[in-house]
Order: C-alpha cells, then structure tokens, then sequence
C-alpha cells in the first residue's frame, strides 16, 4: 500500500547544497588557501524507532551526495557539507493500532553536516577521526496519508543529530564510515479525526558509508 502525498515542494535547494561554496568568502586567507572543496557520495541504512507500539521495526535503505569543504583551521581539521538525502524504505503497521498494512515512505531532505577532525598522517594518505553536529532541513511534504486518511505521518521540518565516526585518507579521495544518533524526534503519526491524536513518534538511527573526491 502506498503513501497518499500531499505535495509543497522542496525550497531553496539549490542554495543549500552550494552552502559549503558560499562559505568560502568568509574564511581568513590562509585557511581559504588550504580549503578543499570536493564532491561526497555513500549509502545509508537506518533503523526507526516508535515510542508506541504502531508500527514494527524497519531498516531503511537510502543514498546521500552534494558538495563537501574541507578546512585546516586553529590546528584541527574541519569539514561542512551540504548533502541531498533520500531514502526509501516500508514500515509495517500494527494490527492493535488498526494500521495492518505496509505503508512506503519516501523520504527526501537536505543535511548540513559539520565536522571537527583530527587525523595521523602516512606519507601520501592517513586515518583520521571525526565528530560534529549534522542539520537536516526537511525537502519532503509534510503530511502523508495512511491506511485511507485514518492516520497521517507528519515529518519535522528540521532535525538535529549527531555524527561520530572515522575514515581513511587516500590523498585526493577519502573514504569514511559514521553513526548518526538522533537528538529529537523526526516525526509523528496523528489520528485524522476530531481528536487529531497522537499515535507515536518517530525517529531513526543511522550508518552511513561514503567516499569524497576533492578537487
């Protein structure tokens, strides 16, 4: 069964994924003389989580690419990012809750990672590790029928997370592996009647696995 959609459209897209691009005219000369800009691309599986008991489990798979700055600043390494994510998965409801089906979602947002890294290098690559803060900036619509209007998922329109991981450093490629922990909720099932009731709330813990070429 497929989610009903309720289109508004995606905004100021473009003005988001050339964040990292912009930010380049505000940095002292000499870290503007080491930035590197390149291009990130990976998958990602995320695990949702329900603090009631409408829907099971479900592992969502999705992809994530956009433009990537990486600085040298204050002795440390920092990176900022601005990714188009999408990602697809089926969550399958609760007979209890009278959501019996199988219900798609589509979800589709852009997220501002930024990073603090330290790495060890070894003549031409190194390892390095890193942790930060990572914005998400909803592009999907806000409200999704299910079960033929009995219920609706509304998605937050802005998220806060936080990743922590590492990566190897192949000169001008790199590759990395994180965990991403929420720190709020990214939606929420509401009854579409009179009582406009709140079913549960959502949420997702990720993985994700990427590669970055820098010009």
């Amino acid at each position: 069964m497929k989610l009903k959609t309720f289109k508004r459209g995606g905004t100021r897209l473009l003005v988001k994924l050339l964040l990292p691009v912009c930010l380049m005219a505000f940095l002292p000369a000499g870290a503007r003389a080491q930035a590197k800009l390149g291009i990130k691309g990976g998958i990602d599986v995320s695990e949702m989580t329900f603090s009631g008991d409408v829907f099971k489990k479900s592992n969502r798979m999705g992809f994530y690419v956009g433009p990537i700055l990486k600085i040298p600043l204050f002795g440390l390494g920092f990176d900022i990012a601005a990714l188009y994510t999408r990602r697809n998965g089926e969550l399958k409801g609760s007979t209890e809750a009278g959501l019996d089906g199988k219900y798609k979602f589509t979800d589709k947002m852009i997220v501002v990672p930024v990073h603090a890294r330290y790495g060890i290098d070894f003549g031409e690559g190194g390892i390095f590790a890193f942790a930060g803060p990572q914005f998400g900036f909803n592009l999907d619509d806000e409200e999704k029928s299910l079960e033929d209007n009995v219920a609706s998922w509304r998605s937050r329109d802005s998220q806060l997370s936080f990743d922590i991981g590492g990566g190897l450093n192949l000169g001008r490629i790199e590759l990395t592996v994180n965990y991403n922990i929420p720190l709020g909720k990214a939606g929420e099932v509401k009854l579409k009647d009179a009582t406009d009731q709140v079913l549960t709330k959502g949420t997702y813990k990720t993985w994700k696995i990427s590669a970055a070429y820098y010009f």
